[in-house]
């Protein structure tokens, strides 16, 4: 099932690809901002910000205990400021990927896994100051299910995010369902949140996302997504809605 789990940053579910085999989901996310969220939760006028990202995600098998991660990833930003004209405008490598995934536990249709990655700078965002080394470690669960004949799977990833120098450090809770109402077609539902606690200059901030997509299964090889994400509550962050894509092979 971890082919049929995605989210705008890439991360695939618990479970591990099958030793010598593995998959390259190739996706792109159109996101926009005209409102952001304040210090106390309410909807506040923000900037004009504009975000495309276009990423590779490619896990590969090694063992039955361990799956070979890689995610590159390109952004385009621009920004207009409230009350200005003048558009500011950053494109570069963003925030990648890479490590690996490690099976703890597994029996029954269900797995608990270890993912551990280290995180490149964000080229692309360090006009924001966005531009630190960091990793990312987060324990997963997975599991499988029957419903009225037809197969679904749950997934839930709770972790961390440490960035050198002065941005701040995350913890993340990210949850998926997914459901396949026709052989061909899944739905999923996919719930991410980020608390980052002060640092420095910078206060607390949270947010809290929801994205539905369906994914269509075009042969056993070749699938495809299509779905949407809105910022449904925060703090100190902008307000983002957008859509996304996907294209994945599996080999």
């Amino acid at each position: 099932f971890s082919l049929l789990v995605l989210s705008p940053s890439a991360q695939a579910g618990a479970f591990l690809a099958k030793p010598g085999e593995g998959q390259l989901i190739l996706s792109s996310t159109f996101s926009a901002s005209q409102r952001g969220y304040d210090g106390q939760g309410q909807l506040t006028q923000g900037p004009n910000i504009r975000k495309t990202e276009v990423s590779a995600y490619l896990e590969y098998g090694l063992s039955d205990w361990a799956t070979l991660l890689f995610s590159p990833d390109l952004e385009w930003l621009s920004q207009r400021q409230v009350g200005q004209t003048q558009i500011q405008s950053y494109s570069g490598i963003g925030l990648s990927q890479l490590g690996g995934r490690f099976k703890v536990l597994e029996g029954q249709g269900q797995i608990l896994s270890l993912q551990i990655t280290a995180l490149t700078p964000n080229w692309a965002e360090r006009a924001f100051g966005n531009d630190q080394m960091g990793a990312d470690a987060r324990l997963q669960y997975g599991t499988s299910f029957q419903l009225f004949d037809k197969s679904g799977f749950f997934d839930a990833q709770i972790g961390a995010r440490h960035f050198a120098g002065a941005l701040r450090n995350e913890m993340r809770l990210d949850l998926t369902l997914g459901y396949n109402i026709l052989p061909q077609v899944m739905l999923l539902a996919q719930n991410f949140n980020v608390l980052a606690p002060a640092r420095g200059a910078l206060p607390q901030s949270r947010t809290h996302k929801l994205q539905g997509s369906a994914v269509y299964q075009i042969n056993k090889n070749w699938s495809a997504q299509l779905g949407a994400f809105s910022t449904l509550a925060a703090r100190n962050a902008a307000q983002e809605r957008g859509l996304t894509t996907g294209l994945w092979y599996r080999f």
